[in-house]
């Protein structure tokens, strides 16, 4: 399939369950590195459509070498095996040292020893890097002006909870992201991550701007939200509030089975694609950012910009 680039940045097509964006930031003014990525990504099928999202991937990162991909979780299906691990690095391998890896169930569906999935994100036998350490896998990154989190949603939740405040206090930046691959708060009928609470918390208190998860084999962009902190509310309960993040999950990496949505959504749900493959590419500016989701032919199906806090 030929992908023309550069012509399909020119569109904003529009699907029947996207609404309007209100967002409002300065003026773009400066050339900034670019984050793209997804989750739910490599299947050993041959209808697999992770060579599609990879060419997208591909193109943007030949544009500068200071642009990074991230995955969101469930990279490798089924089961983060080593022969899993290799139908992955066909389509998505071709830019690995320049991804960012954050780690989702089917990772450690049955390999519970993470050993094959070490192996491959670190290198066999090596016990750190760039995307954490062997047993961990989480780690942070500074891009532009930016710093950006990559956790690991599926074993030591409370460790990385102090890891997280510990590094917020550390390193404060006007600008910050987070990405893991379970996410709290969508529209999409699926078990929320109530344990992961303390991550979207610690994150706003220190106003952090945007949190990628995957997980849902779709694409839903929030509003500015923070998790309800009044009394009696509960843990996936948010309100809409101009100090809070953006949460992106965007599982369209190239997996097979996709998901719809309720007809009743999320109040603070503001732009939804349903069952297409795509990526989210996130330019970090010094004090804004822009997104663009982007469909395996490189068109433009939400965007819009956002100030830093």
């Amino acid at each position: 399939m030929k992908l023309i680039y550069a012509a399909a940045l020119g569109l904003a097509a529009c699907t029947a369950d996207r609404i309007a964006d209100q967002s409002t930031a300065p003026a773009l003014t400066d050339v900034a590195p670019v984050l793209i990525g997804a989750g739910d990504i490599s299947e050993c099928d041959p209808r697999n459509a992770a060579g599609l999202t990879a060419h997208v991937i591909d193109s943007v990162l030949a544009l500068d070498p200071s642009n990074h991909a991230f995955t969101a979780g469930d990279n490798a299906y089924e089961y983060g095996r080593t022969a899993d691990w290799a139908c992955y690095d066909k389509t998505w391998g071709k830019f690995k040292a320049r991804t960012w890896f954050a780690m989702g169930n089917h990772e450690v569906h049955q390999d519970t020893s993470g050993t094959d999935t070490y192996d491959y994100v670190l290198g066999p036998g090596v016990n750190s890097g760039e995307n954490g350490t062997r047993g961990k896998l989480y780690h942070a990154h500074d891009l532009g002006g930016w710093r950006l989190y990559f956790l690991n949603s599926e074993r030591n939740v409370s460790a990385q909870t102090a890891w997280l405040k510990a590094d917020l206090a550390a390193n404060p930046r006007l600008c910050q992201l987070m990405v893991f691959h379970r996410p709290l708060y969508m529209s999409a009928n699926m078990a929320p991550a109530t344990k992961l609470r303390n991550w979207y918390l610690a994150f706003w208190q220190k106003r952090g701007d945007i949190v990628i998860n995957g997980h849902v084999h779709s694409y839903e962009r929030t509003g500015l939200i923070r998790p309800d902190t009044r009394a009696g509310a509960l843990a996936t309960d948010a309100v809409l509030d101009a100090t809070g993040f953006r949460v992106f999950v965007e599982g369209g990496g190239g997996s097979l089975h996709y998901t719809g949505f309720p007809s009743v959504v999320k109040p603070y749900s503001e732009a939804r694609v349903k069952r297409t493959h795509g990526v989210l590419k996130l330019t970090l500016n010094a004090s804004s950012y822009t997104w663009e989701r982007l469909d395996t032919l490189g068109r433009v199906k939400d965007q819009g910009t956002q100030a830093c806090h």
